[in-house]
């Protein structure tokens, strides 16, 4: 994936996510995911938003990253 207007490149499996890792640490921990916090900013985070409680959009943020209110 290419962003930043062009200036930064990222490189993943397709088969990874970060709402997958954080997926997986819960479970170990116990924790629900509706009780967690995240922070993001750009199309890799997108995923974590719709799976954690608790998502929140930092002010750099690309316009398709939602801003989404409080679940509850």
């Amino acid at each position: 994936m290419i962003t930043d207007d062009g200036q930064l490149t990222q490189i993943s499996s397709l088969l990874a996510s970060k709402e997958h890792a954080v997926s997986v640490i819960c479970d170990a921990m116990g924790v629900l995911l509706q009780h967690v916090m995240v922070f993001g900013d750009d199309a890799n985070d997108i995923g974590l938003f719709d799976r954690c409680g608790w998502p929140v959009a930092m002010g750099n943020a690309i316009d398709t990253v939602p801003v989404i209110s409080v679940k509850e």
